[in-house]
């Protein structure tokens, strides 16, 4: 958290969910629940919020810059049901149309890609080296040489070069919510 605070660009892959800067509290809320079911509620609560004010970031004078590649299973799982990824796809939408956020997806037919193994963050400062943060199931690893940050550099910038463009992302995004925004209608309330 400490690294991100003080990052000006974030480049990020994530191959299960969108990330904590750009979740909804019910999205975050049902990750936390899944993810950790020995928590109470007042601590998932706790935890929601704490990832929640971490989005203060992207509401700074001078916020950073995110550049944010989702895999396609990030949109088409229904975590918490029709309505949360309804409603979790409407905020990254929003985010998306924001001058310092830009999210690609990259689609199920590319097949194979190098960032397979787990999510992918790097982060840049104004005075500081790059480092790179890997995490795979529920653990992560924070790197700090600057050849293996690198390396994680370049499998990023592969990624994001088979990422759909923004547009095009923002279309099936677009599309993925409103087969939520179908299934919700059908919901028992």
């Amino acid at each position: 958290m400490e690294y991100e605070a003080k990052a000006i660009t974030m480049h990020k892959y994530m191959a299960h969910s969108v990330p904590g800067l750009l979740q909804t509290a019910a999205y975050a809320r049902e990750l936390l629940r899944l993810g950790q079911p020995w928590c109470a509620a007042e601590e998932i609560d706790a935890k929601v919020a704490a990832r929640l004010g971490r989005q203060g970031l992207l509401r700074r004078p001078q916020p950073p810059l995110l550049w944010v590649v989702l895999d396609e299973s990030v949109i088409r799982r229904p975590v918490g049901g029709p309505t949360v990824m309804r409603d979790q796809l409407n905020h990254v939408l929003e985010m998306a149309r924001t001058p310092h956020v830009e999210v690609q997806v990259i689609p199920f037919a590319t097949g194979g890609h190098s960032a397979m193994g787990g999510s992918l963050t790097l982060l840049s400062f104004e005075k500081a080296s790059d480092v790179a943060y890997l995490e795979a199931g529920h653990s992560g690893e924070l790197v700090e040489d600057r050849a293996m940050v690198a390396r994680h550099s370049y499998r990023y910038d592969l990624v994001h070069a088979q990422a759909l463009p923004p547009e095009p992302s923002a279309a099936l995004i677009q599309r993925a919510m409103e087969e939520y925004e179908t299934c919700a209608a059908h919901e028992p309330t």
